[in-house]
């Protein structure tokens, strides 16, 4: 009878499957700051710009990487890329559901390093459980604020943002079950 019991158990394990895996989901987008007169830029100071907003979708991703364990998620890159970004002193991010799920969330709120050139990273602030929380919900807006020095661009440029979402993935599901 023992011999049958321990039979049974190991068929039974043998049908399961427990460990990791990784993936990442990305994204990019073209974010077109306002034109700006001229005469609005002062001679000093600083100058904050027309709040800007996008709109992405990366849900059926984590869906289908969810389908194959539990999530947890990180922020492989958060980018903002440009020909000259030497103007910018500060950047803010928010992220909120398009349909008014959740309510807006900082995403990033960070100053520019001294010397920008052409990419800023833009850390995010979110963990997790918020990451999953927000770009796993469905389509969500991302509004974007920057405060610049008086180099400021007055002709509205266009800049590129790119998130890299990793994906850690812990399996512990029959094989019958995977992507289920």
């Amino acid at each position: 009878m023992k011999t049958i019991g321990i039979l049974a158990l190991v068929a039974l394990c043998s049908a399961c499957f427990k460990g990791s895996a990784g993936d990442s989901l990305t994204v990019s987008k073209s974010v077109q700051l306002p034109a700006i007169p001229v005469s609005s830029v002062p001679n000093v100071g600083e100058v904050t710009l027309p709040p800007v907003s996008t709109t992405v979708d990366m849900s059926s991703g984590i869906n289908d990487l969810s389908k194959i364990g539990t999530l947890n998620l990180s922020v492989g890159q958060n980018t903002l890329s440009d020909g000259d970004l030497s103007w910018v002193r500060h950047v803010s991010v928010s992220v909120a559901p398009t349909d008014g799920s959740l309510p807006a969330m900082t995403m990033a709120d960070v100053d520019a390093p001294s010397g920008t050139t052409n990419t800023l990273d833009v850390s995010t602030t979110m963990g997790s459980s918020d990451l999953l929380s927000y770009f796993g919900e469905g389509q969500v807006s991302l509004t974007f604020t920057f405060t610049g020095d008086t180099n400021v661009p007055t002709n509205g440029p266009t800049l590129t943002w790119a998130l890299q979402l990793n994906a850690d993935i812990s399996i512990n599901k029959s094989v019958s079950d995977i992507g289920k």
